[in-house]
């Protein structure tokens, strides 16, 4: 039987699970908590935590998919994109030393579009963020 007290906690603005009994934990949890207050504050919102950015992730692909129009298709990516966006961004906060984040549109300029959300969503979100299209080597 585990003892209650022993148990992992995720904190709800930060989305880190931590031991609470744990020293070592809890300040590696202030240090992480400190460094999601300042993203936010760069970025003007909270990035999604795990659960929502998967919610975001699946809503985005039924509209991406199944979007009754090109408006609903590129909400649909949208959501795609941000959370991928988040989790990069939150992923950089674990490093010892965290470098400033990218923007969202250089975060795009660097993800293979069409991989993610198909050529012709694609083209129209590179011409949303005005991005201009990689140049392929010729065959």
């Amino acid at each position: 039987m585990y003892d209650n007290a022993l148990s992992l906690v995720h904190c709800s603005l930060c989305d880190l699970g931590y031991a609470p009994y744990s020293a070592e934990d809890r300040r590696w949890h202030a240090t992480y908590h400190a460094r999601v207050d300042k993203l936010a504050a760069h970025l003007g919102r909270w990035p999604a935590g795990y659960s929502e950015r998967e919610r975001q992730k699946a809503d985005g692909d039924r509209l991406i998919r199944h979007g009754a129009n090109l408006a609903d298709k590129l909400s649909g990516a949208e959501l795609v994109l941000t959370a991928l966006y988040d989790r990069e961004v939150l992923q950089s906060l674990h490093r010892q030393r965290p470098r400033q984040p990218p923007t969202f549109t250089s975060f795009l300029r660097n993800l293979d579009l069409a991989a993610v959300v198909g050529e012709e969503i694609a083209l129209h979100v590179r011409q949303q963020h005005r991005l201009r299209e990689k140049r392929r080597a010729h065959e």
